[in-house]
Order: structure tokens, then sequence, then C-alpha cells
């Protein structure tokens, strides 16, 4: 499992996480599809489908994404992903189609396209998400169990990289950020894409 704070910012604060020992790990570009698999007003935990092209690694992958409340913290979140199914770039809509029809209860819910810097030490990851219709985020995520002192730890990397309780986005991910504010994002045609990643 995966606990996790998340913050809207104005400025990325690079200087402050390379001071913390935080090495950048990778750089790219994600488009991910995600479709309702549950609502969580009637389930503890939200589940979407989600497809998901790397631009940057020509990748493409489908798993399933779960938003997990902290019962111990209600301002929590934690997520849980199941092991990606990787595909050829080749067949992304082929896939999405068959996909489609084994699923077909699912609804499409948004596209999120955003630009993602990772750093990395010890098992904490810093994701500096850049999304032209929502702005800029800094996630904090740590790799381990719903307790106590993995919470502290989070909070503590928070402050010191400046990051203010005023801005934390509690229980939210882009696809309820995106809800919020009324945006329409279709996803992008074959052409599009292929577009993008002849770029």
């Amino acid at each position: 499992m995966e606990l996790e704070l998340k913050y809207k910012v104005k400025e990325f604060p690079f200087e402050l996480i390379e001071t913390l020992g935080f090495v950048k790990s990778k750089e790219s570009r994600q488009i991910d599809w995600y479709y309702i698999v549950n609502d969580n007003e009637i389930f503890d935990k939200r589940t979407y489908l989600r497809s998901r092209i790397n631009v940057l690694e020509k990748s493409f992958s489908f798993d399933f994404h779960q938003i997990i409340e902290c019962k111990e913290d209600k301002k929590r979140v934690g997520t849980e992903e199941t092991e990606p199914k990787l595909f050829s770039l080749d067949d992304i809509y082929e896939n999405e189609k068959l996909w489609g029809k084994a699923f077909y209860w699912f609804s499409f819910k948004c596209e999120v396209d955003k630009h993602r810097i990772v750093y990395k030490k010890d098992n904490i990851k810093i994701m500096l998400d850049m999304l032209d219709y929502l702005g800029k985020f800094v996630e904090i995520e740590i790799k381990g169990k719903n307790n106590q002192e993995n919470r502290d730890i989070l909070d503590k990397k928070a402050e010191k990289l400046g990051l203010k309780e005023e801005n934390r986005v509690d229980k939210k991910g882009y696809p309820d950020l995106i809800k919020e504010k009324n945006i329409t994002t279709g996803r992008k045609t074959r052409e599009e894409i292929i577009k993008i990643l002849n770029e």
C-alpha cells in the first residue's frame, strides 16, 4: 500500500527537494484515461480502471487504481494499484476496444494529461505534476503500512518542503479535481496520440 499527501503549489520546491537528498528518478508525460468501477459514496474505497500512455517511455498499460480513505485520519488517502498490463503502442485503440467490451459496464470519467517529474529517496517518492487545466501539484508518497510512523514521516517531509496545510488536497485524485471544476476532458483521438508520440 502507498500513503500519500498532495499539495497545490505555485512553484515547485526543486532546491529543497535536492537539499533533502532526493534524486531525480525520471521525467515523463502521462496521458491517463479513467473509467469508474465503484462509487466512493457507496464503498469505502474508490476504484478506477486506468489506461496510461507514457509518452517519453513509449509505453501503454492498463491497471486498477484504488483510492482508499485512511480511517485513522479522514483527510488522508492511501492508494493501491494492480500490476500494470503492458501493450504495444501500435495496439492502443485495438486493446482499448477489447477492454471496453470486457468491462462494458464501466463508464468513462475523464482524461488526465500531465507532465511528471519523480524524485526518490529510500521508500519515499516526491512527484511534481503539471496539468494545463489544474496547475502544479506536489505529491509525497511512502510505500508501506498505514501506521502513525509513516504518517509522521509524510508530515515532516511536507513541512521541510515548505508545503502549507491550507494548500493540501484532501481525499481527491485528479479525476475528482477535474469534476469539481466542471472540466470536460474527452479522450484524445488516435491521430492526436500519434502526433504527440512523434513530437
